[in-house]
């Protein structure tokens, strides 16, 4: 004969619910953080001007390297075609510096910070 108690159907169900109601929350939780989030597709034709003017997405999140370089490269793909559309735009160069800057092309970085500084943008200087 045994002395432990056989669980009602009720609490069963209860703790079936809340094991279930755990992983559907852990993973939306992962969901929201998941790498997938962030845009890896680069903007093409006018739209890439505004998104290339764009702060930089948040990437400090996510672990994976190469997520985090596909990330970069999708900017600097961006901000590519917005120096082809507005060439001469110094707002552009120093966003395109930047997004050089981010996949560790640090000449052209530097090159396009010394192009935009005299056309008189601010930030080109910092």
């Amino acid at each position: 004969m045994s002395s432990d108690p056989k669980p009602s159907g009720s609490r069963s169900i209860l703790t079936a619910a809340l094991l279930i109601g755990g992983v559907l929350a852990a993973l939306l939780w992962l969901g929201a953080e998941s790498p997938g989030a962030f845009a890896t597709a680069p903007a093409r034709g006018p739209a890439s001007v505004a998104a290339c003017l764009q702060p930089p997405e948040d990437t400090s999140q996510i672990w994976e390297a190469d997520q985090r370089q596909r990330i970069a490269e999708a900017r600097l793909a961006t901000c590519l075609e917005a120096l082809r559309i507005e060439g001469a735009n110094p707002t552009v160069k120093v966003a395109l510096a930047k997004a050089y800057g981010a996949v560790d092309q640090d000449d052209e970085e530097v090159r396009l910070l010394r192009e935009a500084a005299p056309q008189g943008d601010a930030e080109a200087h910092y």
